[in-house]
C-alpha cells in the first residue's frame, strides 16, 4: 500500500482497489499481509490486523520479515501428501463408497476426523490429504455404509519405505 493523495494531516491515501483486495482477502480467511509505505494512513475493519511498514530509503527490514511471515504462513499450511492405501483386500471390501477419514497426532495430540475421497489410480488407491504439516503422524480410518464394519490404521509417519535388492552380478 504506497502512497497516492496526501491528507491535510499530513499522512497519505493509499490505492483503494489495493486495501480493497486485502480487505476482500481477509474476509474470505486468506493469508493477507498490508506491507505498507511508511506515512500511508490505512481504514477500515482490517487496519489493526498485522502488518509491515515499508521505509522507501530501508526496504530491507521489510522485505526479511515478510519472508519471515511467508515461511511460517507455509509451515503452518503444511503440504498436500498422497497416501497408498493398503492393503489392496481391506481397501477393496470398503471401496470408494464407505466413509473414508483421516486426522493427524502433531506432538501426541489428535486432530478431528476429516473426511476425505477415496480414489482409484494406476497403481493402487489414494487418499489426497491437504494441508500435511512436516511433524504431522497420519491415522485413516474407514466405515461401512453398509453394515458396522470398520479398519483403522496406526498413526504413522510421512516417510517411504524403500526395499532394497542386492544385485549379484559377480
Amino acid at each position: 500500500m504506497t502512497k497516492r493523495d496526501e491528507k491535510t494531516n499530513g499522512n497519505w491515501t493509499t490505492h483503494q482497489w489495493v486495501q480493497e483486495e486485502f480487505n476482500h482477502a481477509k474476509s474470505k480467511n486468506i493469508y493477507a499481509i498490508a506491507l505498507i509505505e511508511n506515512g500511508v494512513e490505512i481504514q477500515g475493519m482490517y487496519k489493526n490486523n498485522e502488518h509491515i511498514i515499508l521505509y522507501p530509503d530501508n526496504q530491507l527490514p521489510a522485505f526479511l520479515k515478510l519472508s519471515a511471515t511467508l515461511g511460517f504462513w507455509k509451515k503452518r499450511s503444511g503440504r498436500q501428501v498422497k497416501l497408498l492405501v493398503q492393503p489392496e483386500q481391506i481397501v477393496q471390501n470398503y471401496g470408494e463408497s464407505s466413509e473414508w477419514r483421516y486426522r493427524f497426532n502433531i506432538e501426541g495430540e489428535y486432530t478431528e476426523w476429516l473426511n476425505v475421497q477415496l480414489t482409484t489410480e494406476p497403481g493402487g488407491r489414494f487418499l489426497y490429504l491437504p494441508n500435511v504439516s512436516d511433524e504431522a503422524l497420519i491415522q485413516v480410518q474407514v466405515k461401512s455404509n453398509i453394515n458396522d464394519n470398520s479398519a483403522k490404521s496406526v498413526c504413522c509417519p510421512q516417510w517411504v519405505s524403500v526395499n532394497l535388492e542386492e544385485n549379484n552380478n559377480g
